[in-house]
């Protein structure tokens, strides 16, 4: 059970302010110069929290400014509360020309741990027409009805007070009630514990609340837990809140009642609605329909530094620098750990330093230069200020080929200690050095037309718009009785004929088929056995190690298929690799399609379907040595074995042998993915549902 303290910093996080983007056009940033100091934002010291106040004139003296003698409030009247190492202005927000007017804007906390709960607070009515004049407040009135032992405690020190003061020998009252909306948040895409994820509360009618909560592990999921504070009766009406760029609905309507909680609890799935959209390029290059960290289209997605896989949101508090740049060796933009003038590096390296790869997974990369170039050359490009009804702006890049398809880039602006040009310009890396090693090459445009390939300071927070990398991957339909479909490729591989990678059973990182010094096979780097005795495993264990958990295949997040190559993708089971067994004509290849490359072909036995897969002759690797290249395959099935040492798959070679396989799970193999259509290769589906409670 959380604590009061850690409670109270866990909603008044959520409530940060983020400053509105400029209405100004704004040039291509310099290619190197580090912001000034009166440009970085200031630092806030203390915990915002949100606060709403209702103020009514109770006796009616106010002679001078109705013939009712009420006071009337006007527009620019500020309510000012102070209390002890607690202050803040609520400005007018309804009522001018009225009696009774509301007030919102965010208090302040500087003291340890909450609020006490006794807490005196003073209130100064400061007018457009009249001096400021002292109000103090009685304590606050609590709730008495305990809803969660936690969360109560927070809704009876800051969702209700009332009160009565005077102001100018007059007499009003101030009151205000709220609601909580607690929301828990479970994460199955990249988000990782220690994310800084923005927020955004939108009502259904407009934005009700933005801020910012970090990502944490909860058990094995990652989850963010936040509360937002909201003026009771509050209307909901089909609202959605975003979370990482990622906009989830609540559903339905409903109005706030106060003093009450409201659990919202989502599931945050992998990027919904990703395509590789073909837009007839010479090149045949497929554009992601989105940008890197958005969850949907339209979106802005997030920033990211060039050649750095980590990423930042608005709220992020992340500043966009030299100092703050993964390769900078000095600090200044002179000398890089890589990508210098000495490696002569000048496209990122895909597995280690591209985001979109370490992100999506293996079928996306960051497009080069000339990918960026062939974009604009090919496409019609068209300004858009309102993107499918989403206040979303931009450009759509639209095909020469099939004008009905296209794909469109937000006005992201740029980022380093804040972001510049939302609305107004789009900045898009590119995965190519710029000719001076401190610049990188990347995508510029805004709202005036012009579009076009510059270099810009590598440090600086830009957007990224993916390339799929492979243009041939195929889902192979070899007429079996289940409905699976066999990939046409290798994980790790571009094209059918190329090895990929290896893996270690129930490991989602992959390793290099021919450079053996990359890693070293062997319990001593197996993840599932700390020990490193080959016997003891800390998932994935049967008898006679006690206690077993009972896991026999593997689950989603070790499963190296659905964790590189995403849904519908999944590592095959022992009971795929029979069916495939069974339901083709096996033959052996020594040059498949020319290319040198010897393996094994799987061909449909069934009627009139003449397809089939490729499969080629990876070997093994153990230790740091590889054993078959060339004339074995073996390849890994998500199955455990009868034993908790050895994982199953397929085994075969080039005397046309091939057969059930087990080995030990350190062992370095091949995986080749399936789809599976049906249950009838012996899968169950796993949960990925989001689900939703209000109390």
């Amino acid at each position: 059970m959380m604590n009061t303290r850690t409670l109270f910093l866990w909603f008044s996080l959520s409530m940060a302010i983020i400053l509105g983007p400029s209405c100004v056009r704004e040039e291509a940033p310099a290619s190197s110069e580090e912001p000034s100091e009166t440009e970085k934002p200031a630092v806030n010291e203390g915990t915002v929290i949100f606060y709403s106040a209702t103020v009514s004139d109770a006796d009616a003296t106010r002679a001078t400014l109705d013939s009712d003698k009420h006071y009337i409030f006007e527009t620019g009247d500020q309510l000012v509360l102070t209390g002890t190492n607690i202050s803040g202005t609520l400005t007018l927000k309804t009522g001018a020309g009225e009696n009774n007017a509301t007030f919102d804007g965010n208090l302040t906390y500087t003291g340890e741990g909450s609020p006490a709960p006794d807490l005196v607070l003073k209130a100064y009515l400061k007018s457009t027409s009249d001096a400021m004049t002292s109000m103090s407040y009685d304590s606050a009135e609590y709730p008495t009805s305990a809803i969660t032992a936690t969360t109560a405690e927070a809704v009876q020190k800051y969702s209700h007070f009332t009160g009565t003061s005077t102001f100018a020998a007059k007499s009003f009252t101030v009151s205000q009630q709220s609601t909580f909306l607690n929301f828990i948040m479970t994460f199955e895409d990249a988000t990782k514990a220690g994310d800084v994820l923005d927020i955004y509360i939108d009502s259904g009618t407009g934005t009700m609340r933005t801020g910012s909560t970090t990502a944490t592990l909860s058990g094995s999921d990652v989850m963010v837990l936040f509360v937002a504070v909201v003026p009771a009766g509050t209307e909901l009406n089909n609202a959605t809140v975003q979370v990482g760029g990622k906009a989830l609905p609540f559903g339905g309507s409903i109005t706030l009642a106060a003093n009450k909680i409201y659990n919202i609890r989502k599931r945050v799935p992998a990027v919904v609605g990703l395509e590789a959209v073909s837009l007839g390029l010479s090149s045949g290059t497929r554009w992601a329909n989105m940008n890197l960290g958005a969850w949907g289209v339209p979106s802005y997605g997030q920033f990211f530094a060039w050649g750095e896989t980590q990423d930042y949101g608005v709220m992020s508090g992340h500043t966009f620098s030299w100092n703050n740049y993964l390769w900078s060796k000095d600090d200044s933009g002179t000398e890089f750990f890589r990508y210098n003038s000495q490696d002569n590096i000048k496209t990122l390296m895909l597995e280690y330093d591209d985001a979109a790869w370490a992100k999506w997974g293996a079928l996306w990369r960051m497009p080069t230069k000339d990918e960026m170039d062939e974009l604009i050359d090919q496409t019609t490009q068209q300004v858009v200020a309102n993107y499918e009804s989403s206040s979303i702006a931009g450009v759509k890049f639209i095909s020469k080929e099939d004008a009905s398809k296209h794909i469109f880039l937000s006005f992201g602006g740029y980022m380093d200690a804040t972001v510049t040009g939302r609305d107004h310009s789009g900045y898009y890396w590119t995965s190519t050095l710029g000719d001076d090693v401190a610049n990188a090459q990347y995508l510029y445009m805004h709202d005036g037309g012009s579009t076009y390939t510059s270099s810009v300071a590598r440090y600086l927070g830009i957007s990224i718009r993916p390339v799929y990398i492979r243009k041939e991957l195929v889902a192979v339909d070899l007429g079996l009785p289940s409905g699976t479909k066999w990939a046409n490729m290798n994980i790790g591989a571009e094209e059918a004929s190329q090895y990929g990678q290896m893996f270690a059973w129930g490991e989602t990182t992959g390793y290099s088929s021919t450079d053996y010094s990359d890693h070293s096979f062997n319990w001593d780097n197996y993840i599932w056995n700390p020990s490193h005795d080959g016997q003891t495993f800390t998932k994935y264990t049967k008898e006679p190690q006690s206690p077993g958990d009972g896991k026999d295949r593997l689950e989603p997040e070790d499963d190296a298929a659905a964790a590189i190559w995403g849904d519908p993708w999944l590592m095959p089971t022992k009971a795929d690799f029979t069916e495939l067994i069974a339901g083709t004509t096996q033959s052996w290849v020594a040059n498949y399609n020319g290319t040198g490359v010897s393996g094994m072909k799987f061909s449909s036995k069934a009627a009139g379907n003449s397809n089939y897969i490729f499969l080629p002759a990876v070997g093994t690797r153990f230790d740091n040595s590889s054993y078959g290249a060339g004339t074995e395959g073996f390849y890994w099935s998500s199955s455990l074995s009868d034993g908790a040492q050895q994982g199953r798959g397929l085994w075969f070679n080039s005397s046309d042998d091939i057969s059930s396989y087990q080995t030990i799970r350190s062992r370095g193999l091949s995986i080749r993915p399936v789809i599976r259509i049906s249950a009838g290769a012996g899968v169950e589906d796993y949960d990925k549902e989001g689900f939703q409670t209000w109390k």
